[in-house]
């Protein structure tokens, strides 16, 4: 049953470089890359305002979602995609919350 969680549902062949290959690990590299900023962010206003803890929370929900763009550089089982969905979905509660209750003036 808990073989399912491995079925690849993405499984680049990065022995054979092609358009899909340069492009799949460029987007996925860049979207690491600005997730990893966000949280980078989230802690520097954290510093400079400290409205609440739970901003180190939201922070180190982007590095999660950073390292899961970096995981699927090489595949994307469905245990991925499931992390990827959860760790979204925390991302955009915890910023309703924060928005709410500490940043509102934020226009964005």
């Amino acid at each position: 049953m808990l073989e399912i969680l491995h079925y690849k549902l993405v499984d680049i062949n990065y022995s054979e470089i092609g358009v899909l290959q340069v492009f799949y690990f460029g987007f996925n590299a860049i979207e690491a890359l600005a997730w990893l900023l966000f949280a980078s962010y989230v802690i520097k206003r954290w510093l400079i305002n400290k409205q609440s803890p739970l901003e180190i929370v939201y922070a180190i929900l982007f590095v999660v979602f950073g390292l899961t763009d970096l995981l699927e550089l090489v595949n994307l089982p469905i245990w991925l995609l499931g992390l990827k969905i959860m760790t979204l979905a925390c991302l955009l509660l915890m910023r309703r919350h924060l928005i709410t209750n500490y940043y509102t003036d934020a226009k964005f």
